[in-house]
């Protein structure tokens, strides 16, 4: 009986592959000539967004592609799917152009009052091996040919120098609103080339009036260490620590909310949006460019990790001056 059955159920199975086969065979040709050829331009609206998708919720037959170096939004207007007739279908096939890859890109870029600093994945790779800053030429605006360039001044890992323009020659294919968004990245002229760019252009960053500068910073980056965050805080607190910024690793977790608690207890936290994967030393770097004009020392730490002297070990209490005698005398 239960050599029956499973004789029976082989049947079944050596069917069912036989039908696919022959489906595959049949219709093959079909689907895949289809999914190669891409919608007409007059089929479709084209939105030029520079990589910021958007949704548009009362067009229930957009799609979100990546067409060369930008996000563009395409809405399907009489293709919408493989049930579509034969006569919509295009006759022209177009070539698919290449992604944008992580392992080459210029992903950051922050301005300050005398230069640019770019944030750049796949040119120094080797440790402690940095390329010549003559070998690149900083790139401000859409088009490469009209667009401002100018010189790089150091090549250390991720971080590239570039002389600020001048910004009236700065030109950009974005309307009057968004004119201060600017592309910009790096070129090799040796290469012929340009790495690929998510990057922008601002104006330097206008730090608020104070009345001086907190003595002790601590910067670190995070991810999903919301549960972490409050002891963290609040011990480097008393021993002398007086802001904190949180290089926001893009979290799921409860740390918008575990921040804004130590807010309303009155510690001074900030907290980045800093997405990049492995870019922990860029990100400190860029902290140390970001928190120059606030802060006099900085502490780069984990979540993880507590600052702790020897030459503590008698007091009862902590204390906020604790960090304070441990710092290097101001010449001054």
């Amino acid at each position: 009986m239960a050599r029956k059955v499973r004789m029976s159920f082989l049947s079944v199975i050596a069917s069912i592959v036989f039908l696919a086969s022959i489906y595959h065979n049949l219709f093959r040709d079909e689907i895949s000539v289809y999914y190669l050829r891409q919608p007409p331009v007059s089929d479709c609206s084209l939105i030029n967004i520079n990589y910021a998708i958007r949704e548009d919720v009362n067009h229930q037959s957009s799609r979100r592609v990546l067409l060369g170096p930008r996000l563009h939004l395409l809405r399907l207007n009489s293709i919408t799917g493989l049930g579509g007739s034969q006569a919509n279908r295009p006759e022209r096939e177009y070539e698919v152009p290449e992604l944008i890859r992580w392992n080459l890109v210029v992903y950051e870029s922050l301005s300050t009052e005398k230069d640019v600093i770019l944030f750049v994945k796949g040119l120094n790779n080797r440790q402690g091996k940095n390329r010549e800053p003559r070998e690149f030429r900083c790139v401000f605006g859409d088009d490469l040919i009209n667009g401002v360039k100018t010189t790089v001044t150091t090549s250390l890992q991720e971080v590239f120098r570039c002389q600020r323009p001048e910004l009236t020659s700065v030109s950009s294919s974005w309307g009057d609103e968004q004119r201060e968004r600017i592309k910009i990245s790096l070129e090799i002229p040796e290469e012929k080339r340009v790495v690929p760019s998510v990057a922008y252009y601002t104006s330097a960053r206008k730090t608020p009036i104070q009345k001086e500068k907190s003595l002790v910073c601590a910067c670190t980056m995070v991810y999903n260490v919301a549960k972490f965050l409050k002891e963290w805080v609040v011990y480097h607190s008393k021993i002398g620590v007086e802001k904190f910024i949180l290089y926001d690793n893009d979290s799921d977790d409860d740390l918008e909310k575990v921040v804004e608690e130590l807010v309303h207890e009155g510690h001074d936290v900030k907290t980045l949006f800093w997405i990049w994967p492995k870019t922990q030393e860029a990100g400190f770097s860029h902290c140390a460019i970001y928190a120059k004009d606030s802060c006099k020392w900085m502490i780069y730490i984990d979540v993880d990790e507590f600052v702790y002297s020897p030459s503590w070990i008698n007091s009862s209490q902590p204390s906020n001056s604790m960090l304070k005698y441990l710092l290097p005398k101001d010449p001054q």
